[in-house]
């Protein structure tokens, strides 16, 4: 029995990656085909979703390619503006868009400074983790620089924990976002290979 509970436990541990990164992908297959699905109802196919999930999943994809085209010509920009200024004054959708949207450009940006990595005192004096400078402000009492951080979950870091932190309690790191993302959802498994100081 104990030979069996070893291997059947090796294996759990050996297929548990492979199964979460399946079921990862089929989220995010099954998400963008449903987003064109209904676009493509005429068809005679349209009951047979074995052949129509590959078929609107391929459309998604040519889609998302089309707007980031769009995003880089003068029409498209001025279009893509009009429908983001729409969807804000749109009570209570239009809120809920704004932080969306502020918090998709905080990640996607690439001009230096503007996202971060660092590490931050979570959540005891004694312990730390990795979070991300979303945002940086100044008290309006004390003029002290302070940090927005938002500090992701593991192995989900779709969720997490927005701290508020003096800008000199938080060390920086010379870690990539992608490095510092694989290292989260990994569990600390997967570091990257520069150096790490806790001061």
């Amino acid at each position: 029995m104990g030979h069996i509970q070893r291997n059947i436990i090796l294996g759990l541990f050996v297929l548990l990656p492979i199964w979460l990164t399946l079921y990862f992908a089929y989220i995010i297959f099954i998400l963008l085909a449903k987003f064109t699905y209904p676009l493509l109802s005429g068809l005679a196919i349209y009951d047979n979703k074995f052949v129509m999930y590959p078929i609107c999943f391929i459309l998604s994809l040519i889609i998302m390619y089309g707007i980031g085209l769009l995003t880089k010509v003068w029409l498209g920009e001025k279009l893509l503006s009009f429908i983001d200024e729409s969807i804000k004054n749109v009570p209570i959708i239009g809120s809920f868009y704004k932080s969306l949207k502020q918090l998709a450009d905080t990640f996607n940006s690439k001009e230096k400074g503007e996202q971060k990595v660092v590490l931050i005192n979570f959540p005891s004096e004694e312990m730390k983790t990795i979070g991300f400078i979303i945002k940086t402000m100044r008290d309006s009492k004390t003029n002290q620089v302070l940090a927005s951080v938002f500090v992701p979950t593991t192995p989900n870091p779709t969720s997490g924990y927005l701290e508020i932190v003096p800008i000199e309690k938080t060390t920086p790191l010379d870690w990539t976002f992608e490095e510092a993302m694989s290292f989260i959802i990994s569990g600390g498994s997967s570091m990257p290979n520069k150096s790490l100081s806790l001061s």
